[in-house]
């Protein structure tokens, strides 16, 4: 892995600042990938599209005209927190405000969030949680699940984990024998047996493409 430059944001609503690191090659060595779709590769740190501003915590589309130009020197970051991915609970606040610009960045914004409030299965923690937490990823599913379409085997897969995570066998098993949709993925079948086995927690699957090394310029 070979990182590029360092880039310097500003808030547009505090005004303050942030580093976002950027990425001139990696591979896909040691990736994993979990039954939700997630995927992650520690030579490969994906950039976000959406970030959360490191000093008002306002959440954001991440686009050029929020960069600045870079300093002359790379001290100048020094003392800079470097810009991150909303966690979950972030994501839900910032949809509730209104961020999103059309479906298609609705399905975005709450796959992420889904994503996200998967994390603590993902890294083996406590699965305790407050009612009110539980209540609001539960609602982030369904309104996901409700956005999602059928046509396509990739949104499909989406669809059956979801109802598979919600504790909605019979129907997680119906998405999957429909007709439609073209051939299964590599999650598919692992969806399936997580569904008859009545798991309805996100699972690491084996990773069985090639590996790939991947040129940013």
């Amino acid at each position: 892995m070979r990182s590029g430059p360092l880039r310097l944001l500003r808030c547009p609503h505090c005004g303050g600042r942030g580093v976002i690191p950027s990425l001139r090659s990696g591979n896909t060595f040691g990736e994993r990938l979990w039954t939700d779709g997630w995927r992650s590769a520690p030579m490969l740190p994906g950039i976000p599209h959406f970030i959360e501003c490191p000093a008002c915590h306002r959440c954001l589309w991440l686009t050029n005209e929020l960069i600045e130009d870079p300093p002359e020197s790379d001290s100048a970051f020094d003392d800079l927190p470097q810009v991150h991915e909303p966690g979950f609970l972030a994501y839900l606040g910032a949809l509730s405000s209104g961020v999103s610009r059309s479906i298609e960045d609705e399905v975005f914004l709450r796959t992420r969030a889904w994503w996200r409030s998967n994390d603590p299965q993902r890294h083996g923690l406590s699965e305790q949680r407050n009612g009110e937490y539980v209540a609001a990823r539960a609602g982030n599913m369904r309104q996901l699940l409700a956005l999602l379409e059928q046509e396509r085997r990739a949104q499909r897969d989406a669809r059956a984990e979801l109802l598979r995570e919600l504790e909605r066998f019979d129907e997680c098993r119906a998405v999957l024998s429909a007709k439609r949709g073209g051939a299964a993925t590599e999650l598919t079948p692992w969806i399936s047996r997580l569904c008859e086995a009545g798991d309805c927690l996100v699972r690491e699957v084996p990773v069985q493409q090639p590996r790939r090394i991947v040129i940013r310029l």
